[in-house]
């Protein structure tokens, strides 16, 4: 039997799913899917993630945050950065910022990652 790349990848598609941000704290969940779209309506000072895999499984998270018709909220703690640098978001009103955070210890430290912002 030969290698079928459609049979292989198609395990690798995942829903996208809308995550809340609740007295500060963004929870996301492993289970529900690994591309989450949140609305920046509070500053985000705390990640909760939900089910992460078992430890030595690498998993990411990827996060689209859209900010409000306020802007200038901003995302902290919970995670580890580059050089303890943060996340680099867009702080403009309605721009969207794309983070992703990686695990390998089943959520015991994830890695966060600016992956592009401004988008519009």
């Amino acid at each position: 039997m030969g290698f079928n790349a459609a049979d292989t990848f198609s395990a690798f598609d995942e829903s996208v799913y809308t995550a809340i941000i609740t007295s500060g704290v963004l929870t996301l969940d492993f289970n529900r899917g690994r591309y989450a779209k949140v609305s920046m309506t509070e500053n985000i000072t705390g990640v909760n993630m939900l089910n992460p895999p078992t430890t030595g499984v690498w998993a990411d998270m990827t996060i689209e945050l859209k900010q409000d018709t306020t802007g200038g909220r901003t995302i902290t703690g919970g995670y580890e950065t580059a050089s303890g640098a943060g996340l680099d978001i867009s702080l403009t009103a309605n721009s969207k910022s794309l983070v992703v955070f990686l695990t390998t210890d089943a959520g015991i430290t994830y890695l966060g990652m600016s992956a592009g912002k401004a988008y519009s």
